[in-house]
């Protein structure tokens, strides 16, 4: 039996999302694990459930270190991203200050999350959008179960959606990676 890819495990996930319907996906998988007839499929969605918890718990510890190394614009945008479920991102054609980075770009989003405006250069969008999709894919999930409500197939534009959790989630994965290393040199010179 071959190791799943991340590609599986963002398969099941949206699936088990969407299969999991109204119910809180962290009750689901709580009773799943505590369940003593766990099937084959189950527990794969176990596994899969727990690649989407470490990828969150490793965004969570790097944005504690970033705020631990100065980057606490960078942190605090995060998080408020996090939990803010209805944030919106607005991109603006303007010249403007960079919130993250202090430097005059002439293409802004504008990050609207926690009761509060960000503007930033636009090549972090797709960072930021990322960061909002990881932290509430059970929220879409429902969001995408509610508007389904009496269409035939529940499972219409499950494949793209994968692709787009996927992608989000692997350029998390990139992102974290090269913020890690980028730490370690700063605590290296610095030492």
């Amino acid at each position: 039996m071959s190791t799943p890819t991340l590609r599986d495990h963002v398969a099941r996930i949206a699936s088990a999302l969407f299969a999991g319907k109204r119910a809180s996906i962290d009750l689901f998988r709580r009773s799943l694990a505590r369940s003593i007839d766990v099937t084959p499929e189950q527990r794969e969605l176990l596994a899969s459930l727990e690649v989407l918890e470490r990828l969150r718990a490793r965004l969570a510890s790097t944005l504690d270190e970033c705020e631990r190394s100065g980057a606490v614009s960078v942190a605090t945008l995060c998080r408020d991203l996090i939990r803010d479920p209805l944030s919106t991102f607005l991109p603006v054609q303007r010249w403007g200050v960079c919130a993250l980075t202090g430097r005059t770009v002439n293409a802004q989003l504008k990050v609207c999350a926690n009761d509060s405006e960000t503007a930033v250069n636009a090549l972090f969008g797709p960072f930021l959008r990322s960061v909002w999709c990881l932290s509430h894919c059970e929220l879409i999930e429902s969001s995408r179960h509610d508007c389904a409500d009496g269409e035939d197939s529940p499972d219409v534009g499950l494949d793209e959606l994968t692709a787009s959790y996927l992608q989000a989630f692997e350029h998390i994965t990139a992102t974290l990676d090269q913020t890690a290393a980028a730490l370690a040199k700063r605590r290296c010179a610095a030492e």
